[in-house]
């Protein structure tokens, strides 16, 4: 789908950087590639998500 830098921000404040490829994203689920490897982030375990699409100019 799109290559994205994912930053997913706790309810502590923390926050995560994760960059890979969104393949699926619905109210309570992301799923992204990286490396060849499907990672799930709950959106029940964060207080917000938010996906900046890159882009890559060739």
């Amino acid at each position: 789908m799109t290559d994205a830098a994912i930053f997913v921000e706790y309810p502590d404040s923390t926050v995560d950087e994760f960059h890979g490829e969104v393949v699926y994203e619905r109210e309570a689920t992301l799923i992204y590639e990286a490396g060849g490897v499907s990672h799930r982030i709950n959106h029940g375990h964060t207080r917000a998500i938010h996906v900046h699409p890159t882009t890559a100019e060739k």
